[in-house]
């Protein structure tokens, strides 16, 4: 059998072999480049209308754009398939009228001839004052428009946004808007060098690959002169329903060579500003430095308190001398007396584990470049593929802990990781969705989405979730250091306003560790904005575990060294108080982000609904590692003493 082993041996070793030679790895975050000719044609794909003041996106087509040749009626249908990450985002991708072709240049091309009714001019009112950018993709780059503007400190630099806006607006309580009809594309192509994986179609000499894509627009009143479109009018289009009702949309197309290469096109999108990373850097480094200090104030209280308090403990002689004593060392037969509601104490520590182990693998593959924009859809996406399948990790936690602290109720303890979170999250995810069907947005998941997602949360998750309890129950019980005496013992009386205000300001340690990532975080939702400083934002998720850990520690021995046995649930609520402060602070930011503007309604309930779904989250993350840190710093205090 030796022979056999070693012949499939050198037979899968060769296969690789070969399997490798005749590969070739390519931009591994992205899809493969595409290499056009002199004179082919570019497809300009529109994507959705977003805003920074109303997050309810729109579609494309919501108001009369201008329509491919021969989809002139009827439902105008996605050039490829879309991920389940796009379709959550509200993405598409429609085909537009626009011709562009490599590297030839038009001026005013015309691109069709649009009339809007009244309600139509009413509804493009709404979308101007709600600032409404068009965002188009060529090439799967995004279409970006830049300009100059000023910081807040005064200092000029440019700005990027993603899409043009879809009109400008006058100063003034009664401003004058300008529908924007009128676009001039700048697309940036590259030259590839000799070698390249890809040969041209049809043997031409000179390929190109698009690295970045432009665009100006402009609100023009055209005229005819000789059959002629001009569009060097000087008058600008005003969004009146005389204006609107037979005008013309255009476009030009420039083509300027760069030396920016294909795989790194996305770079300019994706650079920070270098006071973006100083602050990042600066709450990095503050952050390091909270957690070093509270890893000083665990290492004081196990390394000075706690073993003065083993080598005082440890050298009593009599019993008695045990009565005259105080401290945690009193409540060791009531320490391990399990907790009221032992089932949810269980299952929401499962539902951590599994959110922080989804977390730490996401934010690992986008620091290894496989989640990068380039894949659209891909980070969503992702992160609900390893939600679904991390239930085991919920189920075999729980189940593990159940039945470590002697927990009966199997079914209810099965029923409930099975079901909490996936029905939570799909709860809130489903008034959303009814949010967004209200609104006619681009984000409302359609019927068959719906069912896909349903099929997701219950008919793959569950099952797993049940077999992770199925391998947790076969575990033994915990084998305690200290025996439970049958009858509680008194805690002596508690200050409650001390005790939960302590309990409550615990949570704002973990908060500031994450406090300057969640601004980032929140600037980017609010301007379309990528976010994409993975890297911080892993390292800044490693502190948050740290601290979360170190203060349950610190907490639980407060506790029990006010002879209060009574610290499970008060070492998961403590640094679950947390996510409290998130929420708050989300509330605080879209209330400064919006000064000057209402808040739209369904915009509201969208960004509430899921910050309080991602405020649980974290309170579920910090909860989980403080009662599992608390957990084995109580294991280990008390195995290291002597109790008759």
């Amino acid at each position: 059998m030796r022979w056999y082993r070693n012949a499939v041996s050198v037979i899968v070793i060769s296969l690789l072999v070969v399997g490798l030679r005749l590969c070739e790895g390519f931009y591994l975050p992205g899809i493969a480049a595409v290499n056009y000719e002199e004179g082919m044609s570019v497809d300009v794909v529109a994507n959705k209308l977003t805003s920074t003041i109303n997050h309810v996106p729109f579609d494309y087509y919501s108001i009369p754009h201008c329509r491919p040749s021969g989809m002139e009626y009827g439902r105008i249908r996605n050039k490829h398939h879309l991920n389940i990450g796009q379709l959550l985002a509200g993405e598409k991708a429609e085909p537009t009228a626009y011709e562009v072709l490599v590297n030839v240049e038009q001026s005013c091309k015309w691109l069709c001839a649009s009339s809007f009714t009244e309600k139509e001019t009413a509804h493009l009112r709404k979308l101007i004052l709600d600032e409404y950018h068009v965002r188009l993709n060529v090439d799967n780059l995004p279409v970006v428009f830049k300009f100059q503007g000023s910081t807040p400190d005064g200092f000029e630099r440019p700005f990027v946004y993603l899409g043009y806006p879809l009109g400008s607006r006058s100063e003034g309580k009664n401003p004058t808007l300008y529908l924007n009809n009128h676009l001039e594309f700048k697309i940036l192509i590259h030259q590839p060098s000799l070698y390249t994986p890809v040969e041209p179609i049809s043997g031409a000499s000179r390929v190109y690959r698009i690295v970045g894509v432009e665009v100006t627009p402009y609100s023009v009143s055209h005229r005819m002169v000789n059959d002629t479109l001009q569009c060097q009018t000087g008058q600008l289009l005003e969004v009146k329903p005389e204006n609107l009702r037979s005008f013309v949309f255009s476009y030009d197309v420039k083509f300027e060579e760069s030396n920016l290469e294909w795989a790194t096109r996305w770079d300019p999108l994706l650079n920070t500003p270098n006071e973006y990373k100083s602050i990042q850097w600066y709450s990095l480094v503050n952050s390091s430095l909270i957690s070093v200090f509270l890893t000083a104030l665990v290492a004081i209280i196990l390394l000075r308190t706690v073993y003065h308090d083993f080598t005082r403990y440890n050298n009593l002689e009599e019993p008695e001398d045990l009565d005259e004593d105080f401290g945690w060392k009193l409540v060791h037969g009531d320490v391990f007396r399990p907790p009221p509601m032992l089932a949810f104490l269980c299952v929401l520590c499962g539902a951590g584990c599994q959110i922080v182990f989804v977390a730490l693998l996401t934010l690992g593959f986008a620091v290894l470049g496989f989640l990068s924009p380039a894949n659209r859809g891909g980070l969503v996406t992702s992160t609900i593929g390893l939600w679904v399948l991390s239930n085991f990790v919920c189920g075999l936690v729980s189940a593990r802990l159940y039945v470590g602290f002697g927990g009966s109720n199997k079914r209810l303890l099965t029923t409930s990781s099975a079901l909490l979170l996936p029905t939570t999250s799909f709860g809130v995810f489903f008034f959303m969705n009814f949010v967004l069907a209200w609104s006619n947005s681009t984000a409302a998941v359609s019927f068959l989405g719906m069912a896909y997602l349903v099929c997701l949360c219950f008919v793959v998750s569950c099952p797993l979730n049940i077999f992770g309890a199925f391998v947790g129950y076969r575990a033994k019980q915990f084998d305690y250091p200290c025996r439970t005496n049958h009858i509680p013992r008194e805690i002596p009386e508690q200050n409650r306003a001390t005790v939960l205000t302590v309990s409550t300001l615990a949570g704002i340690q973990p908060f500031t560790v994450v406090f300057v990532q969640l601004i980032f975080i929140l600037k980017s939702y609010w301007q379309n904005m990528f976010f994409y400083m993975f890297g911080f934002l892993f390292f800044t998720f490693l502190l948050l575990m740290i601290s979360s850990a170190e203060v349950g520690i610190v907490l639980t021995y407060m506790t029990l060294n006010r002879e209060d046995y009574r610290w499970w649930w008060r070492s998961l609520l403590t640094t679950a108080s947390a996510g409290l402060y998130v929420f708050l602070y989300s509330i605080h930011y879209a209330m400064n982000a919006n000064a000057e503007q209402s808040l739209h309604m369904a915009s509201s309930i969208i960004y509430f609904g899921y910050t309080s779904l991602a405020s649980v989250y974290f309170s579920l993350i910090c909860g989980a590692v403080g009662f599992l840190s608390s957990l084995g710093f109580v294991f280990k205090i008390y195995s290291s003493i002597k109790v008759d």
